[in-house]
């Protein structure tokens, strides 16, 4: 092994823009990552919310 990167991972093709088209929609990695990083925290917050809610009853 060389330790040449021969890949990288650019993001998530999810169609074609339109049957007929050949331009397809790409979810770039930036954006992959934004989602992760808002479900993270959105179940974060639920699981301190459910934890708080049980400390009252």
């Amino acid at each position: 092994m060389t330790g040449t990167k021969v890949w990288e991972f650019l993001g998530i093709y999810s169609g074609r823009v339109n049957p007929q088209s050949d331009l397809g929609v790409v979810w770039h990695v930036s954006a992959l990552h934004e989602l992760f990083d808002a479900a993270e925290s959105d179940n974060r917050k639920r699981i301190e919310a459910k934890a708080a809610e049980q400390q009252n009853v």
